[in-house]
């Protein structure tokens, strides 16, 4: 009697998920320190081969969270856990 098919549900990081995560956790282990200016979004692009509207969501929803803090103009620089405020 054949056995039957079973489906294995294989779990998938976007991305955008696994630059979120380099960034937030490289911030933390103080690869980049507080205040130290982040690589610019084509830099950052070009080194992960995304596009640049992928690296802009990343680096707005690390502005969100608290990661970094981004100036009009002046580029995107690091927050330090120490300088983080928490999100209640």
């Amino acid at each position: 009697m054949p056995r039957p098919i079973t489906h294995r549900t294989v779990a998938t990081i976007t991305i955008k998920d696994q630059l979120a995560s380099f960034y937030r956790r490289a911030i933390d282990e103080g690869r980049f320190k507080h205040d130290s200016r982040m690589p610019s979004r084509r830099q950052v692009a070009d080194e992960w081969g995304v596009a640049i509207g992928t690296v802009t969501k990343v680096f707005h929803q690390l502005n969100t969270e608290g990661y970094v803090r981004s100036l009009n103009g002046d580029g995107t620089y690091a927050v330090g856990p120490e300088h983080r405020q928490k999100v209640a």
